[in-house]
């Protein structure tokens, strides 16, 4: 067990795991074109390595949850650390596309596994209650630094090797964290605090489920998330495709996103302790709801630009860094006994509702703003009437 003094070296240690999905994610994105061409397959069968991997690792949680609260999180680390290797490997080696989404999807799971259990880590060992909200802030907020450096790293793997190079480095990304779990990562579970793996452990889903307080929790969580997965839709066909710029400047947009995201959090992370979680969440509703109507406001007296979009888009990024860390400590609070079957359903609800959502809005829009500016709106107002019954 951790004890609170070392709370910073916890943070530090954690990271690494909670960053397995953006980096699987990200890293290979300047290779679909290349990958289209290499395996001789459409663009949107190359899309499925995407959604594929996105929609197997909301559902994975489902599944991985109960497993860690059961067998502990050492063990899980390990066993999901051998899938994400496995599939990274096999991506790399993929001679189709049909073995390079079936990798993927492996991959996927692995991701789902290590990233449940590096937050559950966080929530055994920090018994404070205050303390574990910061944590899981910082945690969330890490989360924004694999799509500042993946895309780079991947540009730079493509342009001097292949598409088959970054699946070799998410191995051995993934070959690294099997050795800090070994050497790093304490068994945060004690055996008598463990749940027996039964269909009671699937049963506790619905149960969560009928629990206003818990979904109020996650319908911000939810929200947030779609703002996130939408911009991360929407934002290529707006930028590239309707503003005209390439894909390197999308590159910077996407990277400054996410450095805006990465640094609200850590002013969230320490705004907690003074404020509060339930006030950090309202806060983070104000700065979507605002961001949403500005840019509904901008679109229409100003027209669609660079700054018009960006302004807005950063807004709502950082208003979602105030609610994410503190919406999931707080949810999960009420259920400590099966702490990561709890961080699982909230993290498939978000997986799944966001790429949804994220996915329709790609299809249903013009690419001139309006879509992502409706969908912020539309979030900011459920997390400020969700927060509400939260807070109840």
């Amino acid at each position: 067990m951790y004890s609170s003094s070392n709370n910073k070296k916890l943070i530090y240690i954690l990271i690494p795991f909670a960053l397995t999905l953006g980096m699987a994610l990200d890293i290979y994105l300047p290779s679909i074109p290349s990958i289209s061409t290499s395996l001789a397959t459409s663009i949107s069968m190359v899309q499925w390595t995407m959604s594929g991997f996105f929609l197997c690792f909301g559902i994975g949680q489902l599944l991985v949850g109960p497993i860690s609260d059961y067998v502990g999180r050492k063990k899980t680390i390990f066993w999901s650390l051998i899938l994400y290797i496995s599939g990274s490997v096999i991506s790399a080696l993929a001679p189709n596309i049909e073995t390079l989404i079936f990798a993927r999807l492996v991959q996927s799971f692995g991701a789902a596994g290590t990233q449940i259990s590096a937050f559950s880590i966080a929530k055994d060992s920090v018994r404070d209650k205050k303390t574990s909200e910061q944590v899981f802030t910082y945690l969330k907020g890490s989360m924004g630094f694999a799509p500042i450096v993946a895309p780079i790293i991947g540009s730079f793997l493509e342009y001097h090797f292949n598409w088959r190079a970054p699946f070799f480095v998410l191995a051995v990304f993934g070959a690294f964290l099997m050795g800090l779990n070994y050497r790093s990562i304490e068994e945060s579970l004690a055996e008598e605090d463990r749940t027996k793996l039964s269909f009671g452990s699937i049963t506790s889903y619905f149960q969560m489920a009928k629990d206003s307080r818990f979904m109020s929790l996650a319908i911000c969580l939810v929200s947030s998330q779609v703002v996130l997965f939408s911009f991360f839709s929407l934002s290529p066909h707006i930028i590239i495709s309707t503003l005209g710029y390439d894909e390197r400047f999308f590159g910077i947009c996407f990277g400054a996103n996410a450095l805006t995201y990465s640094v609200a959090s850590i002013i969230s992370a320490r705004s907690l302790s003074h404020i509060g979680a339930i006030s950090c969440i309202k806060i983070g509703g104000i700065m979507i709801s605002s961001a949403g109507i500005l840019l509904l406001c901008l679109l229409k007296y100003q027209g669609l630009t660079l700054i018009t979009l960006l302004g807005p888009t950063l807004l709502a990024s950082s208003g979602t860094s105030f609610i994410i860390g503190p919406a999931t400590s707080l949810a999960v609070d009420s259920y400590k006994r099966i702490t990561a079957t709890a961080t699982a359903f909230l993290g498939s609800l978000e997986a799944v509702i966001a790429a949804a959502i994220g996915n329709v809005s790609v299809a249903v829009s013009d690419f001139d703003g309006k879509t992502f500016a409706y969908i912020v709106t539309i979030s900011g107002i459920a997390i400020l009437l969700s927060q509400r019954f939260a807070r109840k």
